[in-house]
């Protein structure tokens, strides 16, 4: 069996939150619905419903925020497999690090906690 190697620039984190995925297709535009599996600063990993874009492809990210707003993001597909749509953020502004930064940090201060123990 090959073995993956992963050349992530930031660590990702455990978080579920729905979120849809905008993309461009057949002559317009096209969405699908997805469940973040993990979440970071640099990317995240999906599980995507119906039609996922392929690899390649330039996407629209727009996180369900329980607080307001969606957390809207440009992305790159990095993969498409079994294990999900892999995306690598583009480049984002003060504001969508800040609510990425307040959407990680309940889990950075769990994770993080246990392992004070």
């Amino acid at each position: 069996m090959e073995q993956k190697m992963e050349h992530r620039m930031n660590i990702r984190m455990p978080v579920s939150m729905p979120a849809t995925v905008y993309y461009p297709g057949n002559g317009g535009h096209e969405s699908c619905r997805a469940m973040t599996r993990n979440l970071g600063f640099g990317g995240a990993c999906l599980e995507a419903g119906e039609t996922p874009p392929s690899k390649g492809t330039i996407v629209r990210l727009a996180m369900d925020n329980a607080g307001g707003d969606p957390v809207v993001i440009d992305a790159l597909v990095l993969r498409n497999d079994a294990e999900g749509l892999g995306i690598m953020f583009a480049y984002y502004g003060d504001d969508v690090f800040q609510r990425l930064a307040s959407m990680l940090q309940p889990v950075l201060k769990q994770h993080y906690a246990h392992d004070l123990r």
